[in-house]
């Protein structure tokens, strides 16, 4: 019953990302806007400024909050491409109105 209804939570999570929710969301890859990739009970959220990204964070926050599911932030990553070591030492994201101690892949 576990795999069926975590399906039933992205499927949703997956549908709400989709939905314009800023334009600075997500990531042009040939052509077309990618904002989530799914794998299992893993999620990557991808977008191409540091306000995208919180934005999507904030909307994985909430869908979160609504079904009560956890997310292991132990286990979460930020990579960036084309970023100076200096630049990133200025960004900070949040989740559940909290500062993210997030390590940053260059």
């Amino acid at each position: 019953m576990s795999p069926t209804l975590f399906g039933l939570y992205i499927d949703e999570m997956e549908s709400f990302i989709l939905e314009p929710i800023d334009p600075k969301s997500g990531y042009l890859l040939y052509g077309n806007q990618v904002s989530i990739l799914l794998f299992l009970n893993d999620i990557v959220l991808l977008s191409h400024s540091v306000e995208g990204l919180q934005c999507l964070i904030d909307v994985l926050y909430a869908l979160s909050a609504r079904h009560e599911l956890v997310v292991n932030l132990n286990k979460t990553k930020v990579v960036a491409f084309n970023v100076s070591k200096a630049t990133l030492d200025h960004i900070q994201f949040t989740f559940r109105d909290s500062i993210c101690d997030v390590p940053f892949v260059l």
